[in-house]
C-alpha cells in the first residue's frame, strides 16, 4: 500500500466559473496559511491558461489523503 496526498484548490474565475487545481504530494503538514499564500500567488501571476477565465479568488482548499493498493 502506498499513501499519498493531493492538495485540491478551487478558484472562482473572471468569468464566474470554477476551476480546480490539484497538486500531488504537498509538503507534509502544510498549513492553511501556506496554502492560501500559494493560491494567492498562483492567481496574481495568472500562472495557468484556462478556458473558463483567469483565476481570481480561492474559494476552497482541501488536502486529500489516500492509500493505494496495487492489485496488478
Amino acid at each position: 500500500m502506498t499513501p499519498s496526498e493531493t492538495c485540491v484548490l478551487t478558484f472562482v474565475t473572471s468569468l464566474g466559473r470554477q476551476k480546480t487545481l490539484r497538486i500531488n504530494n504537498p509538503r507534509p503538514g502544510i498549513s492553511a496559511d501556506a496554502i492560501t499564500a500559494a493560491a494567492n500567488s498562483i492567481a496574481q501571476v495568472n500562472a495557468f491558461d484556462s478556458t473558463v477565465g483567469n483565476l481570481t479568488q480561492l474559494i476552497k482548499a482541501n488536502v486529500i489523503s489516500q492509500t493505494v493498493t496495487r492489485r496488478l
